[in-house]
């Protein structure tokens, strides 16, 4: 019979009917003066619980004084007995810890399987609207072939196919965190990287940045006019001007990439938009922007056009001006195919993530939802204040709607039409962005400061405030994945974070 505990022979053995099993006296009694429980089964356990089993054994000498041999003896004894106890445990914490490891590993191998099919459809979905839009001209709504497909038709199909193949992919993968994505963690340490000024001095002030599909450019447009195309290092702490773009003659409003279309499209105070890119930009083929000049001069507009953006399928580019006249146009023709006036002054506008819906703020405190089938009015947002609405940004769950209004942000549900949370800031708020997953949000004060959360479901948790800048921050952006996040300012720089 040997200790359940030690494996030796017990020298004054013990068993407890609980568990069955046998003990040595000394460490048993230990071992429940601590924890209370049988180290072997984890069941409760207490002293009256101990049987005594009787069998012969030599009587003890009498009690050793000093520093005799018997006394060392017994002390080694009393060490041996606390040794084996602990080596019991950490055995039984090792196979704890092996079993926990097989667990893990089993669902990381899991979960990269799954990331990996993910990505794999959501490439078969981008091609499949590819090959949908490069075949809209030869076949009509019921597939009949045809070389004289009307504007209209094609716009509303190539809407409504975008609209489909965007909301299927979306809804099945809501609750897949993008493979690649920062941790809250990664993006509330953000720190300044890189800061570029390549805008004139003679008139100061970057009003405003895009970022690349691939997160390697940046475009950027300033109060002088210019559109400055920069690449940035890998390690991201410089950029290097690679083209300068001279078309506007007042300040650039905003810019946006569409680089299916090997594109840059800007819009300005001039009452213009434009369509840049090079006799040798077309789909799939290599970007070289240094060869970028005015394809398209958009003067569909009588005001200041203040807003641009490019349409999820890549075919067209919607513009606002401040006298509330919206448009469409296609980016290849250069053709306005759509317009209407949303009877607001504009401010700002952007598409949500279907393509199907147009957000447009105004100078009102209201927020029109636009229908750009239709080109009608799809409903309206209060902010409960006629502020102007700065900025708009919709989440990539298609249903959240952050906007910019003094110095709140308010984040609408476009299911219920109504505001769900508010977030206060010290200073107007110039400019709000979600990350291209709708995980993270980004926002920019006159002040200078900008703010970043991490948006879970309804919880939005405060990251990181950055305080870099010298001046009125006027636009903010994230990178891939959230990887960095890049702001221009009227203090005429723009700051790379990572």
């Amino acid at each position: 019979m040997f200790c359940a505990i030690s494996g030796e022979v017990p020298k004054e053995p013990v068993c407890a009917p609980k568990t069955g099993l046998l003990y040595e006296k000394s460490i048993i009694t230990k071992a429940l003066e601590a924890t209370g429980k049988c180290p072997v089964t984890g069941q409760q356990l207490e002293d009256n619980d101990l049987v005594v089993i009787k069998s012969s054994k030599v009587v003890a000498p009498r009690p050793p004084t000093g520093n005799a041999v018997p006394n060392l003896l017994q002390t080694l004894s009393t060490e041996w007995d606390t040794l084996m106890l602990e080596m019991f445990e950490l055995k039984q914490q090792l196979q704890n810890t092996r079993e926990e490891l097989v667990r893990t590993l089993y669902e990381r191998d899991a979960a990269v399987r799954v990331i990996a099919r993910l990505q794999r459809e959501l490439e078969s979905a981008k091609a499949g609207i590819a090959d949908s839009n490069r075949n809209v001209e030869m076949k009509d709504v019921n597939g009949i072939e045809s070389n004289k497909v009307d504007a209209e038709d094609k716009l509303k199909l190539v809407l409504k196919n975008t609209a489909e193949t965007l909301n299927k992919f979306r809804i099945k993968n809501k609750k897949v965190v993008p493979a690649g994505l920062c941790s809250p963690e990664q993006v509330g340490k953000f720190g300044a990287s890189a800061t570029v000024k390549a805008h004139l001095t003679t008139k100061p002030g970057v009003t405003c940045v895009d970022v690349s599909q691939g997160g390697s450019t940046l475009v950027s447009g300033g109060v002088d006019g210019q559109l400055k195309v920069l690449q940035l290092s890998e390690d991201l702490s410089s950029a290097n001007v690679l083209a300068t773009l001279n078309g506007h003659e007042k300040k650039v409003n905003q810019v946006a990439f569409a680089e299916r279309k090997g594109t840059i499209v800007s819009c300005s105070k001039d009452k213009t938009a434009i369509i840049w890119g090079s006799s040798m930009s077309a789909e799939g083929s290599s970007i070289s922007y240094e060869s970028y000049k005015a394809k398209h001069v958009i003067k569909v507009h009588n005001q200041n056009v203040v807003s641009c953006s490019v349409h999820p399928s890549y075919n067209y580019v919607g513009t606002l001006s401040s006298d509330g006249l919206w448009a469409l146009t296609e980016i290849d023709s250069g053709e306005c195919v759509s317009s209407a006036n949303v009877d607001l002054p504009g401010t700002f506008s952007a598409f949500h993530p279907d393509g199907l819906l147009v957000g447009i703020g105004s100078e009102q405190g209201v927020i029109r939802i636009w229908d750009a089938m239709n080109a009608s009015k799809a409903a309206d947002l209060s902010t409960g204040s006629s502020g102007i609405i700065a900025s708009l940004s919709f989440s990539n769950n298609g249903y959240h709607l952050a906007a910019a209004s003094e110095k709140q942000v308010l984040l609408f549900d476009l299911r219920k039409q109504k505001v769900i949370k508010t977030f206060d800031f010290d200073a107007n708020v110039t400019s709000c962005a979600y990350d291209r997953s709708g995980y993270f949000l980004a926002a920019a004060e006159s002040s200078g400061k900008i703010s970043t959360f991490h948006a879970k479901g309804k919880e939005y948790k405060p990251l990181s405030t950055l305080s870099e800048h010298t001046g009125e921050v006027v636009d903010v952006k994230f990178g891939p994945n959230a990887s960095f996040l890049v702001s221009a300012s009227m203090d005429r720089s723009m700051i790379v974070y990572k």
